[in-house]
């Protein structure tokens, strides 16, 4: 090409350069045009952290249950039936507060749930993973019509990564107490609980205290009691006239919405405590902040119970049924007294 030929291509791509230039900044003002200094600007919520990541609480207490509340020994049941899912780590601390006060615990089997249940003073439920069935939940009504008491520690949904040979996948895992709520006038919520500003250095970890009018044994235990820590609850609800045992702050957010407000996660109906989650009770949370104390405060719930059991009255001179009025004995006869109610615990 020759140096006119070079010269020419270089004055069309300047050019046509330049064009774009002229179009571009035709363009510009429309985009780019002065905001008018005197319009409302937009203004940012300056972040705080201080009113978004707490202190962790201190780990330092001991379950120290009121031993006065009972002078005689009794047992515990902690059921396995449902599939629950806990480590024995997990309840070491509770198993021995019980021991403190001369209850001994038992796991039960399946196959022997209700004949376990027929002689213990107290139940406890650690989030159940299957359901329970008509014939164990009339067992727990008998049993908590008798005065026994039983103590349910569920848990919201929860989902976890499971990894096989074929990938990993997503699984959704949550307390199957379906039955359990619908026998009971319960209702645990299946969306978790978290505060932002009152927590035990996560959000996830929310600070709860006790109701006004909580009460859980003669003692009152509970009352001394200000920082509990909860790990990832959920709300608990009742359809009957239980009484909130631990409420949240008013700061207090359930997934899934943004309004915040004050949470029940723990109530009371009558011999049944229900709360909205299990991890608490283990070894390495049973003493954060005042948990120690809520846990001595269910220890004393569950064994100042008045559980009776009612025995068939027997003659034994001739094996038949006698209607010698219960708890009198023969001093004349020699015979075993004819008994018909047992008192199994009492305060």
């Amino acid at each position: 090409m020759t140096r006119l030929g070079k010269l020419a291509n270089g004055l069309i791509l300047t050019a046509l350069v330049a064009g774009l230039v002229v179009a571009g900044a035709g363009a510009l003002p429309v985009v780019l045009s002065p905001v008018d200094q005197s319009s409302e600007q937009t203004t940012y919520e300056e972040f705080e952290p201080e009113t978004i990541v707490s202190e962790p609480l201190a780990s330092t207490g001991t379950i120290t249950p009121d031993k006065s509340l009972t002078d005689t020994t009794g047992e515990v049941l902690i059921d396995t039936s449902a599939s629950n899912r806990f480590g024995r780590t997990d309840i070491q601390p509770m198993v021995t507060a019980f021991n403190e006060v001369g209850y001994d615990t038992t796991l039960d089997a399946e196959s022997d749930f209700e004949e376990k249940l027929t002689t213990a003073d107290a139940l406890v439920i650690i989030d159940p993973g299957s359901a329970y069935s008509e014939d164990q939940l009339d067992e727990i009504e008998s049993f908590l019509n008798s005065g026994g008491r039983v103590v349910v520690l569920g848990e919201p949904n929860r989902v976890s990564v499971s990894v096989g040979l074929f990938g990993s996948s997503l699984q959704e895992t949550q307390s199957d107490l379906t039955s359990f709520e619908s026998k009971f006038g319960l209702q645990f919520n299946t969306e978790y609980v978290y505060d932002q500003s009152n927590n035990d250095g996560n959000y996830r970890r929310p600070i709860v205290s006790p109701h006004d009018d909580a009460s859980l044994s003669p003692a009152d235990t509970l009352g001394d009691a200000e920082d509990i820590v909860l790990y990832t609850p959920t709300e608990v609800q009742s359809t009957n006239d239980a009484e909130p045992v631990l409420v949240t702050s008013p700061s207090a957010k359930q997934s899934g919405t943004d309004r915040t407000g004050s949470r029940t996660v723990a109530v009371r109906d009558g011999n049944l405590l229900a709360v909205g989650d299990s991890s608490f009770i283990g070894a390495e949370r049973h003493n954060v902040g005042d948990n120690d104390i809520f846990l001595a405060a269910v220890v004393e719930f569950l064994v100042s119970g008045d559980r009776t059991l009612d025995i068939p009255t027997v003659d034994e001179s001739d094996g038949d049924s006698a209607d010698a009025p219960a708890n009198e004995t023969d001093d004349n006869s020699g015979d075993a007294a004819a008994v018909g109610s047992v008192r199994i615990q009492s305060y």
